[in-house]
């Protein structure tokens, strides 16, 4: 009797046995390095389950630390580690992080080209089905989608139009264009009343941004610029020529020296009331009410057609900062637990309102001034990022460059020429 005892104790110690790894904080650049059990993820196991978060936004890490706490608390078995690198680099540097498992279980990635490519690597886990899926506008998370299926899980709204000072509008007896005619009397108001009717930051992001909405009724199609690599379109096109005009029109309304404004100089012009206008997005809310808490802001996009029956999209949108779970991660129960985290309202409305991002996630109520605009856009039809579909960063880069040729003087037409030249060399590389 006295062995039997023994035995059975030997074996109750045996299982007893196990202990947590101890609790990283954040980190900019590191790789996950917490130990996991054999298969306990953290759902029914003592040991702890540490997995890495990666993504761009460095902006928002304070943030994402107290919800991973929040996370922590529902989920005392699952660690979660930050890994940020700056958006200029993640292009670079994701795909090879995330090809061994050991960093972003959960991870972002871009709409487009990235997506694209982490597609064709593999790296994305098949989310079609899983309830977590529900949880999101069902037209915004298209650009997650391939072929039918899931991948990645948009997680920002973003719309590329001009900011406005509602009050300098209300003042002036402004009311909201319906044609580029209209809209340029609305730039002369301005104008005339001792205001930059757009402040316009062309040394870094003007170009970039203010391409889109200016492209969006000019050609609504919006395989417009893959089908420039097939030759279907080109840039020395009418519709594009046609855009180049508009943008010789548009930038006697620029403040001096354009060229040479950075984005933070052109946000300075617009809360200091100097500017009407702000020529880059919703994403430079935030940044302008914690200058200027006491402005009223909206977004005013250029309508460029001169027929009202013409317009077909009324303002342009981006969904970005897309979440995925990679396919190389050991601990893919623990990362759709995280995803799924982020994706309830609570937590997605927390994020918004203290970031200054809109959300995709249904239902969301927003707190936050940053995201309360006179025009609720959700209702209107507006075109994905025409500028997201450029197939090649040269090509990319020749059509900004047409666009402050035509600001700094150069014909449209000419300015349409060389930028096709670039095209030209991309096919045949």
């Amino acid at each position: 009797m006295m062995l039997l005892l023994l035995a059975f104790a030997l074996v109750l110690s045996a299982c007893g046995g196990g202990s947590k790894s101890s609790q990283h904080s954040s980190n900019s650049g590191g790789s996950s390095s917490g130990q996991t059990s054999s298969g306990g993820e953290g759902g029914g196991s003592n040991e702890t389950v540490e997995i890495s978060f990666m993504h761009w936004r460095t902006e928002d890490k304070e943030v994402f630390d107290q919800l991973i706490a929040d996370f922590e608390a529902k989920n005392p078995n699952i660690k979660v580690t930050q890994t940020i690198f700056p958006s200029s680099d993640y292009t670079s540097i994701a795909q090879q992080r995330l090809l061994d498992g050991s960093t972003g279980d959960v991870f972002t990635v871009f709409p487009g080209s990235q997506f694209e490519a982490m597609l064709r690597a593999g790296l994305m886990e098949d989310l079609t089905g899983k309830p977590v899926v529900d949880r999101f506008v069902p037209n915004l998370i298209t650009k997650g989608a391939k072929d039918g299926r899931q991948y990645a899980l948009p997680y920002h709204l973003v719309y590329n139009m001009p900011l406005i000072n509602v009050d300098i509008f209300e003042k002036l007896n402004l009311q909201r264009p319906r044609t580029w005619s209209q809209y340029l009397d609305v730039l002369e108001t301005l104008k005339q009343n001792g205001y930059i009717p757009i402040a316009f930051p062309g040394a870094d992001i003007g170009q970039g941004q203010l391409m889109n909405p200016m492209l969006m009724n000019e050609n609504t199609d919006e395989e417009m610029f893959p089908k420039l690599l097939t030759g279907e379109t080109k840039l020395t096109d009418e519709w594009f020529v046609n855009s180049l005009r508009k943008w010789q029109q548009l930038s006697q309304y620029f403040q001096p020296n354009s060229l040479g404004t950075g984005y933070e100089a052109a946000v300075t012009l617009f809360v200091t009331e100097q500017a009407a206008m702000l020529g880059t997005g919703s994403f430079h809310a935030a940044l302008a009410l914690s200058q200027n808490p006491d402005m009223r802001l909206d977004l005013l996009p250029p309508i460029t057609v001169e027929d009202e029956s013409q317009i077909v999209y009324e303002g342009v949108h981006n969904t970005t900062f897309m979440l995925a779970i990679n396919t190389k991660s050991k601990k893919k129960e623990a990362a759709e637990k995280f995803l799924e985290f982020l994706a309830e309202k609570e937590t997605a409305e927390y994020y918004a309102n203290n970031t200054g991002q809109l959300g995709v996630v249904q239902g969301l109520e927003y707190s936050s001034k940053s995201l309360q605009f006179e025009t609720d856009f959700t209702q209107l039809n507006t075109r994905f990022l025409p500028r997201s579909t450029i197939p090649d960063k040269q090509i990319e880069d020749a059509i900004t460059n047409a666009i402050s040729a035509v600001i700094s003087g150069m014909a449209p037409e000419d300015a349409a020429a060389e930028a096709q030249q670039v095209v030209e060399q991309v096919r045949r590389q």
